[in-house]
């Protein structure tokens, strides 16, 4: 009888430790999975910046445009006015 109240002992012991190693496993998967949630949401925001820069390199992109079309504009009206010039100059002149 003794020896069975010995392996009783040795098993409520035993069952002692795995429900404390299973509270600690519980709390480890409890704060992984809160980290799971955390890094989700990290990582929707930094898609989102990710978006946003993207948007503003466009729009950056396009107002830096502005300059070099308008140069191009001035060029094209220089250039009709110049050969509208020379035209003008070969008919009012009797050219041809």
């Amino acid at each position: 009888m003794e020896e069975l109240n010995e392996r009783v002992a040795i098993i409520e012991q035993d069952l002692k430790s795995i429900h404390r190693r299973l509270d600690i496993a519980e709390k480890s998967a409890e704060t992984i999975n809160k980290l799971a949630v955390s890094i989700e949401r990290l990582t929707v925001e930094i898609q989102r910046q990710r978006d946003d820069i993207a948007d503003i390199k466009n729009r950056m992109a396009d107002i830096e445009s502005v300059p070099k079309n308008r140069w191009n504009d001035i060029w094209k009206i220089a250039a009709g006015l110049i050969l509208g010039y020379l035209f003008n100059l070969i008919i009012t002149k009797g050219g041809f």
